[in-house]
């Protein structure tokens, strides 16, 4: 099964200037850690609630573990950083060599996929620190 899958895709509703300034955080209680390549691997906790006949047969996983990339790792670690979505393009596009509207689609895609399984969010800068910017 893909980790994801083109019907979780994030619909942006709010205006791209204020995705830009919005700082990346984390979701409580998201546990990761690297593996041994040095690739980061999120540790998402399930909820199992099922009380069936087979819950009790089978024994089933208490987590699911998402392996990260090379890049999803650098994103990863910035977003531990506590970095704006902007910033975080800019380094993106810096690093990989890539043209700004590369790595801005890039991430975009990425941060919707991650927003979608609740392992981050997104929030907007201060009022003020947005006006000031205009």
């Amino acid at each position: 099964m893909p980790l994801f899958k083109p019907k979780d895709k994030v619909k942006w509703k709010v205006p791209k200037e204020v995705i830009l300034r919005s700082r990346i955080v984390k979701a409580e209680g998201i546990e990761w850690e690297y593996n041994e390549r040095g690739e980061v691997v999120i540790k998402v906790k399930l909820d199992r609630k099922d009380k069936s006949l087979m819950s009790g047969l089978v024994k089933l996983p208490k987590e699911k573990k998402i392996m990260l990339d090379e890049v999803g790792t650098f994103v990863w670690e910035q977003i531990e950083r506590g970095i704006t979505v902007e910033r975080l393009i800019e380094k993106l596009a810096e690093k990989y060599d890539l043209h700004w509207k590369e790595a801005e689609t890039s991430l975009l895609t990425f941060l919707s996929m991650l927003i979608s399984r609740g392992l981050i969010k997104l929030e907007p800068a201060k009022q003020s620190a947005l006006s000031d910017r205009v």
